[in-house]
């Protein structure tokens, strides 16, 4: 992918938990010319979320405060629904907590991560 193809005019804010996944996914977006942030907490998630983040990539089994409940607290902060794309080991389970949402069409992409559908999302979605 080359930066004229880059399909986001905004930051990607990337969630996770697990160190070097986090650096994993945030190194290979950088690599592909995104403006990335990176939290490995929810807390660290809330302080950096603005209005330039125009998708969030969070992993949604985490410590404390899961993805989803994540999600709503971002949303509530920022006064609107951001994009997501949702990250987990448990694609099945996880497909269903987020229909309960009541959002449709928010993605759940399986781990291990496929790096070519992570980009594939970014540039179809954005």
């Amino acid at each position: 992918m080359t930066a004229d193809k880059k399909a986001i005019n905004g930051k990607v804010l990337v969630i996770d938990d697990e160190k070097e996944l986090l650096e994993l996914i945030s190194f290979y977006l950088k690599m592909n010319k995104y403006d990335v942030l990176s939290a490995s907490t929810a807390e660290e998630a809330l302080e950096q979320v603005s209005d330039e983040v125009k998708l969030i990539v969070s992993d949604i089994c985490m410590p404390k405060v899961n993805g989803l409940e994540l999600y709503k607290k971002i949303s509530e902060k920022l006064g609107y629904s951001p994009k997501v794309l949702f990250l987990s080991g448990f694609s099945d389970e996880a497909e269903e907590k987020v229909a309960a949402l009541g959002i449709p069409d928010i993605p759940v992409l399986s781990k291990p991560i496929d790096f070519n559908k992570l980009i594939n999302y970014i540039q179809l979605h954005s």
